[in-house]
């Protein structure tokens, strides 16, 4: 028969695009109040420092649990690399 038209609104492949795009949506607009939440909490708790900032802190730090190398069991702690970390952590 040849070529045969088909709707593009009936199109699988468009479909899934657009829920892709729904999807990618959702997650930055999840991310975007997340990121404004922790924007107020650095506010009212006067930390008098950046989003990004406690972001980038907020990386490197590192909680322990569990067993040592030895599996000897071990307290829960953290480990805190930088200065204001404890700070952050007394926060939240």
């Amino acid at each position: 028969k040849g070529l045969q038209k088909k709707p593009i609104i009936g199109s699988k492949a468009l479909r899934n695009c657009a829920i892709a795009i729904e999807e990618h949506i959702c997650i930055c607009f999840v991310a975007y109040k997340v990121y404004k939440e922790l924007e107020r909490i650095i506010q009212e708790t006067k930390l008098n420092m950046s989003v990004d900032k406690v972001l980038d802190i907020a990386k490197t730090l590192i909680y322990t649990t569990g067993e040592d190398i030895w599996h000897k069991p071990c307290q829960d702690q953290n480990l805190v690399p930088h200065s204001r970390a404890s700070v952050i952590i007394a926060t939240f």
